[in-house]
């Protein structure tokens, strides 16, 4: 990979779903460094779009890269380093949330208690290592998935939905990490309502109005980047169905993407890896 290289980049992406084309003719890239935010009313492909960029999802026409590579051609180098966390948290209610990582972590690389429990305390579980996940709230039993993002070595981040459910607070720390994985040199790619405010290489890609998907630079910092090109184009579908809810289609629960298959009930299994 050359310094001009994207780790990631998306070529001439089609997708349809129950007969209604999601996008078309979609490209982009997300290089090291940068946070691509997907936008887009209910039902126009976000989720859809991070499945197939995640090898969840079969691609039905286009091209994905890695680092300049087919991912194809790559698989086991992209599979691991890639973190995709879903819009389901991915976490066994019946387990406490450390028992819930020693599982996760068994299953892709080594990691010990210490560590573990350390990634909780990031995360505000501090006292509840050991309490069942069903005894918590909603935002903190999302506050356990993320803490497999202070226990992941990946580059980069998928994130479907992160925000979900958690407090101002927890907005707030999950913006910083967001913000901190892009500093450091990782990408990260997600999809999300809340607005995202913190960082100078943020881009929006957006989807689901029939109209050339654009993105659009942030500069909250004193850099400016206005003599970057953007690249990022494509068609995104029309969307006088959009309002239809991405709920509607089954979610795919967290995981991270370190296996070379996936079975159906790791798909739709919370905690289940791939």
């Amino acid at each position: 990979m050359t310094s001009q290289t994207p780790l990631l980049q998306a070529r001439s992406l089609f997708c349809e779903r129950d007969d209604r084309v999601l996008f078309d003719g979609l490209s982009f890239t997300v290089d090291s460094g940068e946070i691509l935010q997907i936008e887009g009313p209910n039902g126009a492909g976000k989720t859809t779009l991070l499945r197939l960029v995640s090898g969840l999802m079969p691609l039905h026409e286009g091209e994905l890269l890695w680092k300049g590579q087919p991912i194809s051609d790559v698989h086991h180098d992209f599979i691991t380093s890639v973190l995709y966390l879903g819009h389901k948290t991915g976490i066994k209610s019946l387990l406490s949330p450390l028992e819930n990582l020693r599982i996760w972590c068994g299953a892709r690389f080594a990691c010990n208690e210490k560590e573990m429990i350390a990634a909780l305390e990031k995360v505000g579980l501090g006292g509840y290592e050991e309490v069942p996940c069903h005894s918590l709230s909603a935002g903190q039993q999302r506050r356990a998935a993320l803490a497999r993002l202070h226990l992941s070595p990946a580059q980069a981040w998928i994130l479907d939905e992160a925000f979900t459910a958690i407090d101002k607070d927890g907005v707030r720390e999950l913006e910083s990490w967001i913000v901190e994985k892009a500093r450091q040199g990782g990408m990260v790619l997600l999809t999300t309502h809340h607005r995202i405010t913190a960082h100078d290489r943020l881009r929006k890609l957006q989807l689901g109005k029939g109209q050339e998907a654009e993105a659009v630079h942030e500069v909250l910092g004193e850099e400016s980047l206005d003599e970057q090109t953007p690249d990022i184009k494509g068609v995104a579908a029309n969307s006088s169905e959009a309002n239809s809810s991405e709920a509607n289609s089954p979610e795919t629960s967290s995981s991270e993407t370190n296996s070379t298959k996936t079975n159906s009930s790791e798909a739709n299994n919370a905690g289940e890896g791939i």
